[in-house]
Order: structure tokens, then C-alpha cells, then sequence
């Protein structure tokens, strides 16, 4: 029975999501420029955000080597977002390749600091490249503020493993889009995108 309620709920959030009108917003990143320095709030995609932060502190790759941090969160499956009981939606965006998704979820376990998002209809787009964006939407009344953009790269993933293929038609490979809603109120979608 509490799993019916859960799948419920998540069906209702996704129809209300849905029927709401989309705004778009920037996405603000809690992040620091230098080790252990002030928390600084910077705004766009993930990749206009790492260019700020290489324009504030020209060592910004090195001092916080990223390259080991996103190599450890690729390893570290206990502290994913779960996403097992969202409602998932796929095909409905027009579709991407997944090797460029691949990119762009790697890139958001990466970096660290924390998103938030305006209310209830508003989305921002994380990350875009090679025409791959991953957006982010809140489906709460309120602001909301996830423990990671790695719960962000968690979704995205959950659409890449639950939609790719489904636009393949046996014509093209590797190509997906859909949308995962978070029973907690907000949702992951990916989609071609112009950038």
C-alpha cells in the first residue's frame, strides 16, 4: 500500500508539473572559488559556471582536482539520489545522444557546491553541450535547494538508463530525452538543446 501511495503521489506531482506553465530561470550554484574560502553564488549552466570559476581562480581545476572528485562520485553508488519510485516520461523532448549526456552527467557529479531553484514551474538548464542540456525543475511551491548537482546527475542518469534506445527505432543509436519526477518535488529533464 505505501508503495501505490508513493507511485501515486509521484503520478499527481508529474500531471500538476506537467499542466503547469514552464519558467525559465537560472540556476544558482553555491559554490567556492578558492579552498576554504567564502561561498559564493554564481548562475547559468554547469559549464558557464566552471568559466567563472576558472576566471576568479586560475587554479580553480587543480585546487580542487576535480578530476579525482568526479572519478570518487562515479564510485560512490550509496549516496545517490534514489529515483526508483518517480514517474519517468521518455520521448517527449526531442532527442540527444547519450555519449554527450554521458559528458554532462560526469561533469555535474563532479563539481561541487549545491543548487536552488525558484518556485513551483520554474526550471534551469545545468548543463549544455554539444547541443546536450540537462534541465532541472521545481515542482515545489516553494525555493528549492538539493544536497548536490549530483541529485541532478542522478535523474538525468535515470532517464538515460529508463529512455535510451526508445527513439532508436532500429534507425539511429544511442539517442534519448524524458523527464524523471523526484517524488520530493522536482524533476530531471533531457533534451536536445541548442548550445
Amino acid at each position: 500500500m505505501k508503495f501505490a501511495t508513493i507511485v501515486l503521489a509521484s503520478v499527481v506531482a508529474a500531471t500538476a508539473a506537467i499542466d503547469q506553465p514552464m519558467v525559465e530561470s537560472p540556476v544558482v550554484w553555491e559554490v567556492e572559488a578558492f579552498k576554504d574560502g567564502p561561498t559564493l553564488k554564481l548562475e547559468g549552466t554547469i559549464q558557464e559556471v566552471h568559466k567563472q570559476l576558472v576566471e576568479i581562480n586560475h587554479n580553480y581545476d587543480t585546487d580542487f582536482n576535480l578530476g579525482a572528485a568526479s572519478d570518487k562520485a562515479a564510485r560512490d553508488l550509496s549516496k545517490r539520489t534514489d529515483f526508483s519510485h518517480s514517474h519517468t516520461i521518455c520521448g517527449n523532448f526531442p532527442g540527444t545522444t547519450v555519449d554527450h549526456l554521458g559528458q554532462g552527467i560526469s561533469y555535474l557529479r563532479g563539481v561541487g557546491g549545491r543548487p536552488s531553484m525558484g518556485g513551483r514551474g520554474t526550471c534551469g538548464r545545468v548543463s549544455c553541450s554539444y547541443n546536450t542540456a540537462i534541465w532541472w525543475c521545481n515542482d515545489d511551491a516553494g525555493v528549492k535547494t538539493l544536497a548536490s548537482f549530483g541529485s541532478i546527475a542522478d535523474g538525468a542518469q535515470w532517464v538515460w538508463n529508463k529512455c535510451a534506445g526508445r527513439l532508436d527505432k532500429g534507425l539511429a543509436q544511442g539517442q534519448v530525452s524524458g523527464q524523471a519526477f523526484h517524488p520530493t518535488n522536482w524533476n530531471v529533464i533531457v533534451r536536445k538543446d541548442k548550445c
